[in-house]
């Protein structure tokens, strides 16, 4: 007789078992974070741009036309560095900050969709920049690559993940001049 009452809530603790192992892990609710996000960067590679064209305007009022070519060449490095690096990489950080909202609200395929532009954006990057600039950009790239595996396989480890890129890219924006290093950009660009 006891048997027969043990026997139906055995079964019910293997179905519940079961069916709690089956499903993929929920993941816990977004707790928005305050990232410490700067737009420095984008008004200093500005200022640099203003002040450097200031410097070619007073060597054309004094008629030295090689130092005003020279500056303008300056000018259009400072100028190129905002639109091949600095606003690419911004784009980036904000696809990355929203994906992680994105995750933790459970839209995980906008998520994905986002880490998918923000991919393409890496990969332009890296086409225009070359090395070495191109070559500390395949270093956030290998993150995306990283997450693309963790949505559908690990999806525990996103978060992680997620906040890592999202430190790396802080730090690549803050530190664009250090990545810049040594790059050139073309003339046709």
């Amino acid at each position: 007789m006891k048997c027969k009452k043990i026997i139906p809530l055995i079964v019910f603790g293997l179905v519940f078992l079961l069916l709690s192992c089956s499903e993929e892990p929920v993941p816990k609710p977004w707790i928005p974070a305050l990232e410490e996000t700067s737009f420095i960067y984008l008004a200093d590679t500005v200022d640099k741009a203003l002040d450097i064209q200031k410097e070619t305007g007073e060597s054309i009022k004094s008629g030295n036309s090689s130092q005003a070519l020279a500056s303008l060449e300056k000018t259009r490095h400072s100028l190129l560095k905002l639109k091949l690096y600095d606003i690419p990489m911004t784009e980036f950080r904000q696809l990355v900050y929203d994906a992680d909202r994105l995750f933790y609200l459970a839209r995980k395929d906008e998520a994905k969709a986002n880490l998918k532009k923000g991919k393409e954006i890496l990969l332009a990057m890296v086409d225009r920049l070359g090395t070495p600039a191109g070559d500390s950009i395949n270093e956030l790239l290998q993150y995306v690559e990283e997450l693309e595996i963790a949505f559908d396989h690990f999806p525990d480890k996103v978060g992680t993940i997620l906040k890592t890129l999202g430190e790396r890219v802080n730090l690549f924006l803050l530190k664009g001049d250090l990545v810049l290093a040594g790059a050139t950009f073309k003339k046709e660009q």
